[in-house]
């Protein structure tokens, strides 16, 4: 049931269906929802929850990388069940 409700909110559909076809860095994510703070308590809660990991690039930007977890592409599969119902 916890995991019904954290992809309910605005936003964690489309992260994680988005996730789960190519990693984005932070400023792809705020754009993808629409508002950097969106963006951050989403993505604080998707970790939390381990559908989200995080990584920080050794580029000289320290760049920070999202991706899915094991976990996560579980749920983008049953995300896109759902989509085809």
């Amino acid at each position: 049931m916890k995991i019904l409700k954290i992809i309910s909110k605005s936003g964690c559909p489309k992260i994680i269906l988005t996730l789960n076809e190519r990693t984005l860095t932070f400023g792809e994510i705020a754009k993808l929802v629409g508002h950097t703070a969106i963006a951050t308590e989403r993505l604080k809660e998707l970790r939390k929850n381990n559908i989200v990991q995080r990584e920080v690039l050794q580029d000289e930007r320290r760049t920070v990388k999202y991706s899915l977890t094991e976990k996560g592409i579980k749920v983008a599969s049953a995300l896109k069940i759902l989509g085809n119902v």
